[in-house]
């Protein structure tokens, strides 16, 4: 009676397997590109945080098209329902927040900034 693999091929290089493999890397993979899709990012919200930190430096002008998109991109989260970002705090305790996580993650975008802001204050 014959034992072990019923194919010819060597033990190992079972071709399903390779399929099934790759599938589930396809599958696990696919939230995240997903998600990138979801919206098309414009204006200021593109720009660093270290652009953020150097412009907030430079003086109130400076900051002011990317303090105006972090308030608006805020405002719309608030607006769809899906969260409440803006209850209990002002624009400038967005701002020393924005502030802090920008000192911390210089190249991230200060669209990641803004959406790590409403991670930490959903409601």
């Amino acid at each position: 009676m014959k034992r072990g693999p019923t194919t010819d091929e060597p033990q190992g290089k079972n071709p399903r397997m390779k399929i099934v493999l790759v599938c589930t890397a396809i599958l696990l993979l696919m939230p995240t590109a997903v998600r990138a899709q979801k919206y098309m990012l414009m204006g200021q919200g593109t720009r660093s945080c270290g652009a953020w930190r150097e412009d907030r430096q430079a003086g109130p002008l400076a900051a002011f098209g990317e303090k105006s998109w972090v308030v608006g991109f805020l405002s719309g989260v608030g607006y769809t329902g899906i969260a409440n970002p803006l209850n209990r705090v002002d624009a400038d305790g967005v701002f020393a927040w924005i502030d802090n996580y920008c000192q911390a993650r210089p190249l991230k975008s200060i669209a990641e900034a803004a959406g790590a802001f409403v991670n930490a204050h959903p409601h």
